[in-house]
């Protein structure tokens, strides 16, 4: 893959999706050893964070649950299926 040019990259820089999937990326979450389990948990909650920020409060209701020594789920539901 070629590299990117200097106006790629600089309009890359600017995408505020590229720099939030950036930020979650530089989180070392993927790991099953317990050194990182305060990374998966910022992970989670970095994620939580982003869904609360959707317009309309779409995913107002997201959250982190434990399901177990280390592993996070997080959990959000659309307006339409809390009905």
């Amino acid at each position: 893959m070629a590299p990117l040019a200097p106006a790629a990259l600089a309009a890359a820089a600017e995408d505020p999706l590229l720099r939030d999937v950036t930020e979650l990326v530089r989180i070392p979450s993927v790991s099953a050893l317990p050194e990182h389990a305060k990374d998966v948990r910022a992970a989670a909650e970095w994620f939580v964070a982003r869904l609360k920020r959707t317009p309309g409060g779409v995913f107002a209701s997201a959250r982190v649950e434990e399901t177990g020594a280390q592993e996070r789920l997080t959990t959000a539901q659309t307006p339409s299926a809390e009905r």
